[in-house]
């Protein structure tokens, strides 16, 4: 027979691992819903790109969507001004 000190003792040590499973499970969901957004937003990124690859003439809403603004400055320099940053500039 199992001693009421030994048995406490499992009950609380059972119910510190489900607690820590719990919260791992808790932190695995967030992880999850994490990844869902980032590949919602990754296949919207591939939708907008199929577009852009197709384009055979560059239209001025198409201009609208990827510059922002462009600056000529006195000695008729260009400063363009993109409505996205460059993934692949090194800072």
């Amino acid at each position: 027979m199992i001693e009421k000190v030994d048995y406490d003792e499992a009950v609380n040590e059972n119910r510190k691992v489900i607690k820590e499973l719990q919260s791992e499970i808790l932190q695995k969901k967030d992880m999850l819903k994490q990844y869902a957004k980032n590949t919602e937003m990754l296949q919207k990124v591939q939708h907008e790109l199929k577009k852009l690859i197709d384009i055979k003439d560059i239209t001025p809403e198409l201009l609208h969507k990827l510059i922002y603004k462009i600056e000529v400055k006195e000695n008729k320099d260009l400063i363009i001004h993109y409505r996205f940053s460059n993934p692949f500039s090194i800072n």
